[in-house]
């Protein structure tokens, strides 16, 4: 599946991470492709995001 930057796919409010982005080369990568995931759906809802 395509995804953008936010590992949205072309199915709309379907978010890939892990080994399903085609990203991962071990298990901190995935981890982090995790958290890519998990804020592009808070911004897809709105909510903000607190950069550290």
């Amino acid at each position: 599946a395509v995804v953008n930057k936010d590992l949205e796919t072309t199915l709309e409010n379907i978010f890939v991470a892990g080994d399903g982005a085609g990203l991962s080369r071990g298990i901190n990568i995935a981890a982090a492709t995790g958290v890519l995931a998990a804020r592009g759906i808070l911004r897809k809802t709105g909510l903000e995001i607190e950069e550290p």
